[in-house]
């Protein structure tokens, strides 16, 4: 709305695809930028879609034609009739909105006592609800929630009692009408954060009298007491040994540990993480700690692909201003978290080195290849301890391993060598379980420490340097 583009709020992947084809058709008609906006639960969701046969793609052939006026404007004389036409454009997008995505539905509203106004992933709670309960309310749905032709849709409000207004996250349809008759998210009458469900679409329809007995899908709150189950990372993962040598080697009245957004963000389970962010912001956060807290080391953690997006400005910045904490770079040569993309360092390896990015903006790198031995990454993190003591400016190094998940080289890291836990050694000190926190330990019958055969995926790195009696021991598939 801030920018005066138009959006559309898909509320399926079936819709986000067809308003993707869309959105291209709006562009080159508007000459504008258009948004898509999925939510959370439609970018997470999955969905028997029915697409267009013909893939086939012939890009069209590229013709720049010079227009400073349009393409390099300054204020004022260039900028405000640009600011004119996007302001005369936004109108005309209105009544398209209107003519193309709304008009066409409102033959289908029955003009009963309340309208509910929805879109995007709301809408599909709300049809749900007013189904299953038979409630008395028309469903309007937004495909295109900015910019609305406001009178237009205005006029329809004199058929309605009320008119409520679902929508997520954000108020932009609610800000964007104005009757006595609107409640949503600005009259309080909607929630304001947090995710869509039936239970919030009813406690609404009950607050305003929509719905007059007890909310239905009020969840029973289940009587057992479950044990804990957090998010954790994939056992085998090389990012749990550099988090638990972090620990080892650096103490927490001491310290303070900046991270950033990744799989690598668990490692708040290990208590190696104190503050995150969000991309790249574990390099600014680390340099606020070092000037706030200069008696403190600072440990910032961030991957690979974190930091060749919006890593490197900070770290020019810090080591500019000679701001001293520790960086390290955890590199496992893939986008991990967001389904394992090709790095840039990946795709072009002779021409793109993390190493040489470092170097290039003025420090000194350190590279260490990830081993199984917990031992040796605790030698790792002890020098870059030494190295940042004897330092005035930031120390960086690079942790080069692999993701757990990536077939192809995780064969080559990992030596197959699986544990089994000695129960006679197993003192049940818990440093294993809370300090290492393994998804495949856990507790036995007898309350000792066990490993679940199915989860463990060879790394080995348990059987040396964790358990301080050694009850981890190599165990060889097919014995008991």
């Amino acid at each position: 709305k801030f920018a005066r583009i138009p959006v559309f709020d898909p509320s399926t992947p079936q819709e986000a695809y067809d308003m993707t084809k869309e959105a291209i058709k709006l562009s080159k008609l508007f000459e504008t930028i258009v948004m898509l906006r999925p939510v959370m639960r439609v970018c997470h969701a999955r969905e028997i879609c029915e697409v267009t046969q013909n893939h086939e793609f012939t890009p069209q052939s590229a013709n720049f034609q010079k227009n400073a006026t349009r393409w390099a404007a300054v204020p004022r004389a260039t900028r405000y009739p640009q600011g004119v036409e996007q302001l005369k454009r936004v109108v005309e997008l209105e009544n398209y909105n209107y003519e193309n995505y709304i008009k066409p539905k409102l033959k289908e509203l029955k003009n009963r006592k309340i309208l509910a106004i929805t879109s995007g992933v709301a809408d599909g709670y709300v049809k749900e609800c007013v189904g299953e309960l038979n409630l008395d309310v028309d469903i309007l749905k937004i495909d295109m929630p900015y910019p609305l032709p406001k009178q237009k849709i205005e006029k329809l409000f004199k058929n309605y009692e009320k008119v409520i207004i679902f929508e997520e996250t954000y108020p932009c349809i609610e800000e964007q009408l104005s009757s006595p008759k609107i409640h949503g998210k600005l009259t309080d009458d909607v929630h304001k954060i947090d995710e869509f469900t039936k239970e919030k679409v009813l406690n609404t329809f009950i607050k305003l009298s929509v719905f007059k007995e007890k909310n239905r899908y009020d969840n029973r709150p289940y009587e057992e007491k479950l044990p804990p189950r957090q998010p954790n990372l994939c056992p085998g993962c090389p990012h749990r040994n550099l988090f638990y040598a972090i620990k080892k080697t650096f103490r927490d009245k001491s310290s303070i540990f900046s991270s950033d957004i990744g799989c690598y963000t668990l490692g708040l389970n290990q208590k190696a993480i104190d503050s995150y962010l969000c991309m790249g912001a574990s390099i600014s956060m680390a340099s606020g700690y070092s000037i706030a807290h200069p008696e403190k080391i600072t440990v910032a953690t961030l991957g690979d692909s974190t930091f060749l997006h919006s890593g490197i400005a900070p770290l020019v910045n810090a080591v500019a201003q000679n701001h001293r904490f520790i960086l390290i770079i955890m590199d496992n040569s893939t986008t991990a978290m967001t389904g394992r993309q090709t790095t840039p360092e990946v795709l072009n390896p002779s021409k793109i080195n993390i190493k040489k990015i470092v170097e290039g903006c003025g420090v000194e790198c350190i590279e260490y290849v990830y081993t199984p031995n917990i031992k040796e990454t605790i030698a790792f993190t002890k020098k870059l301890k030494k190295t940042y003591e004897e330092s005035t400016s930031p120390i960086v190094a690079v942790f080069k391993e692999f993701c757990i998940l990536d077939k192809t080289r995780s064969t080559e890291f990992l030596p197959k060598i699986y544990s089994q836990v000695n129960q006679d050694k197993c003192t049940t000190c818990n440093v294993c379980m809370t300090e290492y926190s393994c998804p495949a330990f856990f507790y036995n019958e007898n309350n000792k420490v066990d490993i679940d055969p199915f989860l463990c995926v060879g790394c080995s790195a348990c059987i040396d340097g964790l358990c301080p009696t050694n009850a981890f021991e190599e165990v060889k598939r097919g014995e008991s």
